[in-house]
C-alpha cells in the first residue's frame, strides 16, 4: 500500500499566491492613495522619494502622479500573475523564491521606469 506524502494545500494557501495577491493589493491601495494624497511638500515620510524626485517641486509632484499610475498598473499585474498558481503547482519553497524574485523585480522595474521618466524630464 502506498502512502500519498504531498500536501495538497488551497490555492490560497500558497505562498506564491499570498505574496504576489498580497503585495499586489497594497501596491493598488499604495498607488490609489498617492495619487487622491500625494504629498504637497518634498519630505522624507511619504511619497516617492529619490535624489531625482526632490530636486524641486516641479519633479516632486511628476514623480508622486507617475509612481502613483505605475503602482496601481503593477498592483493589477501582480494580483493577475498570484492567479497563475492555479494553472501550475509549484513545490512550496520554489513558490517562495519566485514569488519573492517576482516582487523585487516588479520593484526594481517601478524604480527604472519612474527614474527614467524623471531623467526625461530634467533634460527637456
Amino acid at each position: 500500500m502506498d502512502i500519498d506524502t504531498t500536501y495538497q494545500y488551497p490555492f490560497y494557501y500558497d505562498p506564491f499566491f499570498v505574496v504576489l495577491f498580497s503585495t499586489g493589493v497594497l501596491f493598488m491601495i499604495s498607488g490609489i492613495i498617492l495619487q487622491k494624497r500625494p504629498p504637497k511638500d518634498i519630505n522624507w515620510f511619504y511619497g516617492y522619494r529619490t535624489k531625482n524626485s526632490m530636486k524641486n517641486i516641479d519633479n516632486w509632484r511628476f514623480a508622486q502622479k507617475l509612481s502613483a499610475k505605475y503602482l496601481m498598473i503593477q498592483g493589477v499585474v501582480l494580483c493577475f500573475v498570484s492567479f497563475s498558481v492555479l494553472v501550475v503547482s509549484l513545490d512550496i519553497v520554489f513558490s517562495v523564491v519566485i514569488s519573492l524574485i517576482i516582487l523585487f523585480a516588479s520593484i526594481i522595474v517601478h524604480v527604472i521606469k519612474v527614474e527614467k521618466k524623471l531623467k526625461s524630464k530634467l533634460s527637456e
